[in-house]
């Protein structure tokens, strides 16, 4: 049977088609019985019959009700569901940074602190050995010792030519040959000179480096 609605004493009869948004109400006039259609949002209210001018009430008021109540069941089920994906989504991003965080930690405590490191190796003797300033030191001495001998040499052969020179009482031209050798002898000496401060400041700067290690 039909759904009713009640209009001035008589009983209208209609009915519902289409779905969703869409649906219409199907009904006829009280009065002259013209067929009538009407959207379901429009029920409950009060028109003029388009035929006979008659005021009539759309029915289907309990029907409108029902279909709002259902959409707003719907709205308020998509709200819910949105607000568990969001509070899971909040509950995984907790988890991951708690995650990290329990990973950092058991991390920073596996990792002994640098100066644990640096005076357990002090202790056990793994002092570093800095080879490099240790090596370049080696290499300065070799370059200062043969700059030194090459300067003894010149200074040696400086002497020599004065002595040759004051034998055969050509002391003025001897003196003036020996000088090119003496200033050789003193260039010499003065450049191995530079060399062995540059290999006593590698080894001062390693020195220091390794006793600042110990402490």
């Amino acid at each position: 049977m039909l759904p009713a609605g009640h209009f001035a004493g008589f009983i209208m009869q209609y009915r519902i088609a289409g779905k969703g948004s869409k649906r219409k109400l199907e009904f006829s006039c009280p009065h002259c019985h013209s067929s009538l259609n009407s959207p379901l949002s429009e029920a409950g209210q009060a028109f003029p019959c388009p035929t006979c001018q008659s005021k009539l009430v759309v029915p289907g008021l309990a029907e409108l009700n029902a279909a709002r109540e259902e959409e707003r069941r719907e709205r308020q089920a998509a709200m819910d569901a949105q607000a568990e994906r969001e509070r899971q989504e909040s509950e995984r991003l907790q988890w991951a940074q708690q995650q990290r965080e329990a990973a950092q930690q058991l991390a920073a405590a596996a990792a002994p602190a640098p100066a644990a490191v640096m005076s357990y190796m002090a202790a056990a003797g793994a002092v570093p050995d800095y080879f490099g300033l240790r090596f370049g030191s080696m290499i300065l001495r070799v370059f200062a010792m043969l700059y030194y001998l090459g300067g003894v040499v010149a200074l040696i052969v400086a002497i020599v030519m004065m002595a040759a020179g004051s034998r055969s009482n050509e002391l003025a031209v001897a003196a003036g040959f020996s000088i090119a050798p003496a200033f050789g002898a003193i260039t010499l000496i003065g450049v191995g000179g530079m060399f062995h401060a540059g290999a006593e400041m590698c080894s001062a700067v390693r020195d220091i480096a390794r006793n600042s290690f110990r402490k």
